[in-house]
C-alpha cells in the first residue's frame, strides 16, 4: 500500500500546485535552474500530469456549473442526483481498493 499511497500523493501535490500556481498563490517553477537535464526533464513531467489534472478539475467545474443553471428544477435535484452518483463511485472504487489490497497480501 505504500506505494500506491505515495503515488496517490504526489499526483494530489502535483495538482494542488497547479490549482495555486493558476490561482496566483505560486509562479511558475523556473525549471532552468535545475543543472542536471535528466532530474530536469523529470520535475517538467511531474508538473505537467499537476497540469492536465488541473485543466480537467476546471473543466469539470464549468461543466457542472453550465448544467446546473441549465437544468430545469430545483438545485436540490442536482445535489441529490449528484450525491448518488458520487455514493455509487466511492463504493467501486472501496471494492477496487479491497481488490487490490487482496491481490497484495
Amino acid at each position: 500500500m505504500g506505494i500506491l499511497q505515495l503515488l496517490v500523493d504526489a499526483w494530489a501535490g502535483t495538482t494542488a500546485l497547479a490549482m495555486a500556481r493558476r490561482s496566483g498563490i505560486f509562479s511558475a517553477a523556473k525549471l532552468e535552474f535545475i543543472h542536471n537535464e535528466t532530474a530536469r526533464k523529470l520535475l517538467k513531467r511531474y508538473l505537467e500530469v499537476g497540469e492536465s489534472s488541473a485543466e480537467r478539475i476546471d473543466r469539470l467545474a464549468e461543466a457542472v456549473q453550465k448544467r446546473g443553471s441549465s437544468r430545469p428544477g430545483p438545485p436540490s435535484e442536482l445535489m441529490k442526483t449528484m450525491s448518488s452518483n458520487a455514493q455509487k463511485a466511492l463504493t467501486g472504487a472501496e471494492n477496487a481498493l479491497r481488490k487490490l489490497r487482496e491481490r497484495l497480501r
